[in-house]
């Protein structure tokens, strides 16, 4: 487990992909704008909070994360998402709510384990 919560982190390093064994990282209010496409390399993942920060997109290597059980994004400004999070069918809970999305892609009836899309993620 990473807790690297309630910084000030603007950036995160692409060496960050090579702590490939954990399964929690807490990157939760922040200022980080965009994440490195190395975070598709943490595949034993089983838990994101990325809520609170300022991301404007995701890197489609997020779609690489298959063990997901848990992404929270909420309060964030993504206006789109990756067509990969599709493949994050492990997903049991997927906060979105508190983003300037306009539409659900049909990708997201690949998730059908997810329990909630709602704003609290409960």
């Amino acid at each position: 487990r990473l807790d690297l919560k309630r910084n000030h982190l603007t950036a995160l390093p692409k060496s960050l992909g090579n702590l490939t064994a954990l399964k929690r990282l807490d990157l939760n209010r922040n200022h980080l704008t965009a994440l490195p496409e190395s975070l598709g390399n943490l595949t034993a993942l089983k838990r994101l909070d990325l809520k609170r920060n300022h991301l404007t997109a995701l890197p489609e290597s997020l779609g690489n994360l298959t063990a997901l059980k848990r992404l929270d994004l909420n309060r964030n400004h993504l206006t789109a998402l990756p067509k990969s999070l599709g493949n994050l069918t492990a997903l049991k809970r997927l906060n979105l709510g508190g983003n300037h999305l306009t539409a659900l892609p049909d990708y997201l009836g690949n998730l059908t384990d997810a329990a909630r899309f709602g704003p609290d993620g409960r």
